[in-house]
């Protein structure tokens, strides 16, 4: 006990220096318990002294020196790998009762009024009101340090010197801009203050002091993230960044003329990249751009191009799912994209998406287009818009613009409507005529100057005016002249340098330096010696964030591994809800390895298996259905944490891809035993809140069973489980014993439904919710009997509304080979008067148009809106039509009483559901699945 006491009295004295000098702060920045800056020695009899104190029985002399179990708390939550936090602490904690879980809490809150401790905040102390207190005293758990390692190395390109110094601010936009992060990773960004703290502190340049952390404890997690290589290289490199936001130069630049461009950019660096490729006849092509960092900009942005398709000005194709997360996604045109119309935008992306795409994404503007062969068959945009004595180029421009009348200017083939192309072959000694004729076209030439980026730092470069460098970074610049200037003018924006131009020197070199993100102009002016201009030429330059990488990959990466969606759960990636693809040389032989994995990396399972590559989609599916039908596998992933699939071939390259489970309070656990029987346990993580068990069996699916304990022996059928706290729900599809299921035959749904009623209709809307609140299971059998389930109410429902032929007509669509031969049928069975045939009519019309949600919702609106006349009185009656027929699990969340008024007028006009019905099940069976599955 004494021990306790000398360790309270240092401690407290630790805590309240840290406490009085950050009040110093303007901010004032929290104390963490893990800034005790003990050292090893110091520790191990701290963790000596609890452990006996809590042995003993933990008496009130052990409990009024309690910082000490503040700190031990802290220390294990440090090692907190994100799944069970109590079970830990006792294994170390010999004698520690449950019932002591409060009693520490409340030690964390008075640590926080007396020192200035940190407070837990967001979902994650929400729901776990107790652990969320040593978690968030530990600064960053060791299974998150890496997150947040790439997330500062993601962000650097937006970084600035305010931001440093405003953790709070620093804070908010990394929550932002960790979105397509894992979900434990976003939730422990929710609490922004703390992140915000300790990027801030991670950000401080080496050998420096941060206010907001001890140096014990910055060095203490640097010195962790160093001992994995990418992250040291992902943190390293986000430091390298803020050093130069706060404004230091970087030492390999001495001895060149420095120049800052403070000006802003004109805007966004999102345009794409044009070019010209020849396969027969010349191809245009456009490299969209890698549209991650958006989420730096727009809370919910990479949610919208995860999930979206895009639509590209003159692109022959849609913009596939995720696609826009990475860069090199090429699109073919068949049309030349007109530049006074957005180039790109998303089929399911709100206003403020796409208008910031539409004035950032833009195509550069005619009237020409001018394309610098690099060789056989390939031909890159000169965004600068002149050619150079001695190269040949690609002239595009609309067919009512007339092409130079040179000899030197031929016509070409280019298989893009509403353009004409030209090859252009620039003699290297131009007459004066001859220049003429090309100023005349509007096509300039630029001579005697020559400006092109140096060094390794240029990260594009098109061979004439245009360049780009990632942020951060400094760009290095080489002039060079035939003539003899005596200076040289550089403009940037606003803000001009003038620089003396050595005697004898070609060539001139300077560096920019602290240049925004975003597209600027420079332009070079070489002086004689009387101030008289010589010479002009300008330099595009495009500074980019960096690459959200969500995969690693080997330098050189000739193995290309993506994910559609990107960035997928654990959940995800094993059913059909995630697909990979692997890319490579053809033919190529490479070897693919899957494993299940603990919270701390350790394989429960792999799998080892040789590929041709590329690798589709469609493979990956075929395999990963393969793998779920293994039993081995399937024990693993109940107690996996993670997955891991990697791809790799001896000097080809090696790309991997992570992904991890969501964030769960509760867990249901399944597991068989070798006869068959199916047993399903609840992991509680929850802090021992309420937490109530439910079951319905999947030949009741409408019956709701209380559950006494959290171990369940599942029926032979099979069935859901769902537990609930005051915070967080997790429903699981149980699944059904196969050999049992044999011999019992095909199950019989029975839903006792009773008389067509407002309350009957809600009692089955909220079992198909409940049934839908349950993830696709990754166990096939689960997976036939959640999907048998869902028809089934889905199919009921059907006919309760829309009425009995409706309904049959229904099941007969669902089992048929081919549904577009039931669109005639489903069209007659809408409604029985003329005015019903003529409506039905129309929607058919427009079945081929509705392609994606929001035009269904926009056209299904204004095409049924003038015949319901029995729900004018509600303005939101055809968007509640299409809910009704398309997403039913969402109908009980409509709002009361205007749900059970609208709902009671439709059951009495039958027909108005199943118009909404037809207009529903006729796009799905007519446009792309991918398109129409959004919500409504």
């Amino acid at each position: 006990m004494q021990r306790l006491a000398s360790l309270h009295d240092k401690l407290s004295v630790r805590f309240h220096l840290l406490y009085a000098h950050r009040k110093q702060l303007s901010s004032t920045p929290p104390v963490f318990a893990l800034e005790h800056d003990f050292s090893a020695e110091e520790l191990d009899d701290l963790r000596d002294a609890v452990r006996r104190g809590v042995g003993t029985g933990l008496r009130q002399g052990h409990r009024e020196s309690w910082l000490p179990f503040i700190v031990y708390a802290a220390e294990i939550g440090y090692e907190y790998a994100g799944a069970e936090y109590w079970p830990s602490f006792q294994d170390v904690t010999p004698g520690w009762q449950s019932s002591d879980r409060q009693w520490l809490r409340d030690r964390f809150v008075h640590f926080r009024n007396t020192y200035g401790g940190a407070e837990p905040g967001g979902t994650f102390a929400e729901v776990f009101n107790i652990i969320a207190w040593p978690i968030a005293h530990s600064v960053l758990p060791t299974y998150l340090q890496r997150h947040l390692a790439q997330l500062l190395h993601d962000f650097r390109g937006s970084l600035k010197s305010d931001f440093l110094q405003a953790p709070e601010e620093l804070g908010r936009l990394l929550a932002r801009a960790a979105s397509g992060y894992p979900e434990r990773f976003r939730v422990f960004c929710e609490n922004t203050s703390l992140v915000g703290h300790v990027a801030a502190a991670l950000l401080t340049g080496e050998n420096e002091e941060s206010p907001y952390l001890s140096g014990a404890t910055l060095e203490r997690i640097v010195e962790s993230l160093s001992q994995e290589q990418q992250a040291g290289s992902w943190l390293r490199s986000a430091r390298q960044s803020a050093t130069l936001v706060r404004g230091a130069l970087p030492n390999e630049n001495k001895g060149v003329t420095q120049a800052r461009a403070d000006s802003p950019s004109r805007r966004l660096s999102l345009e794409p990249k044009l070019f010209l490729r020849k396969r027969g006849r010349w191809e245009a092509v456009a490299e969209l751009p890698n549209l991650s960092s958006l989420a730096n900009d727009i809370a919910d942005a990479h949610s919208q191009l995860r999930n979206s398709r895009g639509k590209a000005n003159g692109g022959a194709n849609p913009v596939p799912r995720s696609a826009l997360l990475h860069s090199g996604q090429e699109i073919l045109l068949s049309s030349w994209p007109q530049p006074d119309k957005p180039f790109l935008q998303l089929q399911r992306g709100t206003n403020e998406l796409n208008n910031l795409l539409a004035e950032s994404c833009r195509v550069t503007s005619g009237p020409w287009w001018i394309f610098r062969q690099q060789g056989l068959g390939l031909a890159l945009e000169v965004k600068g818009k002149f050619v150079r004595p001695g190269h040949d180029y690609i002239l595009v421009g609309t067919p009512d613009i007339e092409a130079p009348e040179l000899a030197c200017c031929t016509a070409v083939d280019l298989d893009v409507q509403s353009a004409l192309a030209y090859r252009l072959s620039v003699p290297s000694e131009l007459s004066e005529g001859e220049e003429a004729s090309l100023k005349a076209a509007g096509i300039p030439v630029v001579s005697h100057v020559s400006i092109r980026p140096i060094g390794i730092v240029a990260s594009n470069w098109d061979g004439e005016g245009a360049a780009e460098w990632l942020a951060g970074e400094p760009a290095i610049i080489a002039i060079r002249s035939d003539l003899c200037p005596s200076a040289c003018r550089v403009t940037v924006g606003d803000t001009s340098y003038d620089m003396p131009w050595r005697e004898a020197e070609a060539e001139l070199l300077f560096v920019l330096e602290r240049i925004e993100v975003g597209i600027h102009t420079a332009e070079i002016t070489l002086l004689g010696d009387s101030g008289r201009e010589l010479a002009s030429g300008l330099l595009r330059i495009t500074i980019r964030n960096p690459e959200v990488r969500s995969e690693e990959a080997s330098m050189g990466e000739g193995i290309r591994l993506t994910a559609i969606p990107n960035r997928p759960s654990m959940t995800e990636l094993w059913t059909e809800a995630a697909s990979l693809f692997v890319d490579g040389p053809a033919k190529s032989r490479a070897q693919l390895k899957a494993a299940l994995l603990t919270d701390t990396g350790e394989a429960l399972w792999d799998i080892l298996k040789s590929i041709t590559l590329p690798f589709t989609e469609r493979q990956w599916r075929d395999l990963a259905q393969s793998f779920r039908q293994d039993r081995k596998f399937l024990e693993a992933y109940e107690f996996a944490e993670a997955s891991r699939i990697s791809v790799e071939r001896g000097g080809l390259g090696f790309a991997a891809l992570t992904a991890e489970r969501d964030f769960r309070p509760l867990q249901w656990r399944v597991q068989r035993s070798k006869s068959g029987e199916v047993r399903a346990a609840l992991v509680d993580r929850t802090d021992g809140s309420a937490t109530t068990l439910e079951f319905s069996p999947a030949d009741a699916p409408l019956e709701v069973q209380s559950l006494d304990g959290a171990n369940v022996v599942v029926p032979s059928r099979g069935g859901l489980a769902i537990a609930k706290t005051q915070h967080t729900t997790e429903a699981v599809i149980l699944p059904p014993d196969p050999n049992a299921t044999l011999g019992l035959g095909e199950v019989d749904v029975q839903l006792g439904l009773g008389e067509r009623t407002v309350a009957e209709t809600l009692r089955l809307a909220e079992g198909i919710r409940r049934w839908h609140l349950a993830d696709t299971p990754v166990d096939l059998f689960a997976q036939y009997a959640h999907d048998r389930v869902l028809s089934k109410l889905d199919l009921e429902l059907a006919g309760l509304i829309g009425g009995n032929r409706w309904g049959e007509l229904e099941r007969q669509v669902a089992v048929c080979d081919d549904p577009a031969d039931y669109v005639d049928d489903l069209q007659k069975a809408v409604g029985h008067t003329h005015q019903h045939a003529v409506l039905a009519k129309t929607i058919a019309y427009n079945l081929y148009n509705w392609t994606s949600p929001g035009e269904l919702v926009m056209g299904f609106h204004q095409t049924v809106t003038p015949h319901l006349q029995s729900l004018r009185d509600f303005p939101t009656a055809s968007r509640f039509l299409l809910t009704l027929a398309s997403k039913p699990e969402q109908v009980p969340d409509w709002s009361s009483p205007e749900l059970e008024e609208m709902l009671g007028r439709v059951l009495q006009s039958r027909f108005l559901y199943r118009v909404a019905r037809f207009a529903v099940l006729g796009t799905r069976i007519f446009a792309d699945p991918e398109d129409v599955g959004g919500a409504i």
